[in-house]
């Protein structure tokens, strides 16, 4: 379980302790990490509709089944085997920022690579900003197809 004392929120020891209990193998450090990077307003816990946006698919059918399965008892629990795959969902992301950072040193180890340039070359032309149109057009110039999805998922991580 989660969250342990009815504080409807989780915190990163909550987080922690979870992943431990289903073996997994995680620092401190990167699941605070994680907490961040799922905790929109900023309060160091994951409330339910952060863990709700962190979780849920993307597409929008299977969200709504999801959502008309409507609420459980206080005192329910979450299946055993639930519990595993859950656990082996936020290895995934942690996972994958592992290998984000990994990506982001060889990157910024290159003395030919510019930050500003970089943003400058992804940005929506006099925006500021980089969109999920220009870097759909990007990737297109480089033979690489995001479709509506991949650009979903990529903002849902970036745009915080």
């Amino acid at each position: 379980m989660l969250v342990t004392d009815f504080r409807d929120a989780c915190s990163g020891q909550d987080l922690l302790n979870f992943l431990r209990q289903h073996n997994a193998l995680v620092t401190e450090s990167e699941v605070f990490h994680l907490v961040r990077q799922l905790d929109l307003n900023g309060d160091g816990r994951i409330c339910y509709s952060e863990f709700l946006n962190a979780l849920m698919p993307v597409d929008a059918a299977i969200r709504s089944s999801l959502i008309s399965r409507g609420d459980c008892g206080l005192h329910e629990h979450l299946p055993h085997d639930c519990c595993f795959l859950l656990a082996n969902l936020l290895m995934k992301e942690i996972e994958v920022n592992r290998e984000l950072e990994v990506r982001r040193k060889v990157l910024f180890s290159r003395p030919d690579f510019k930050l500003l340039l970089a943003f400058r070359y992804l940005e929506e032309p006099s925006a500021g900003q980089v969109t999920p149109a220009s870097l759909a057009e990007v990737s297109e110039a480089h033979n690489h197809h995001l479709t509506a999805c991949d650009l979903e998922l990529i903002f849902r991580r970036m745009d915080r």
